[in-house]
């Protein structure tokens, strides 16, 4: 993986207070966690990586 990102993680939480909450509470406290950029997706286009062949 090349550029601004160390790693890429998917969260799936209830609501946005729950993703608030984890972000508080637990990720911020990860060793070596110098900085979270966060991306919300408001609506889900594709549910599943498998495709036709």
């Amino acid at each position: 993986m090349t550029g601004e990102f160390d790693y890429f993680m998917t969260i799936r939480t209830r609501d946005s207070e729950s993703f608030n909450r984890l972000h508080a509470e637990q990720l911020l406290y990860l060793p070596s966690v110098r900085q979270i950029r966060s991306f919300m997706v408001l609506k889900e286009i594709l549910s599943t990586t498998k495709f036709p062949l």
